[in-house]
């Protein structure tokens, strides 16, 4: 795995752990920087949204494909 996919899970992961604050603090340190310094920590932050959201939206859309419910009011 490259640092560019370490530095992405790690993202992902932290934001589980930690509010936005402290995830850019948090993730700033992170040593998979090496050799990914042409994108920047907003470019992260944008990659692990998009991953996170994209992922939970995929799988109710597929919980209400296999079960015919709708789950609208879902919070997420």
């Amino acid at each position: 795995m490259s640092n560019l996919e370490h530095l992405v899970e790690n993202g992902i992961l932290a934001m589980e752990k930690y509010n936005p604050d402290e995830w850019y603090q948090h993730m700033q340190k992170d040593l998979n920087w090496q050799g990914n310094e042409h994108i920047t920590i907003d470019d992260l932050w944008t990659i692990c949204q998009y991953v996170v959201y994209s992922y939970k939206w995929g799988l109710i859309d597929d919980i209400e494909n296999l079960t015919g419910i709708p789950l609208n009011d879902l919070e997420i």
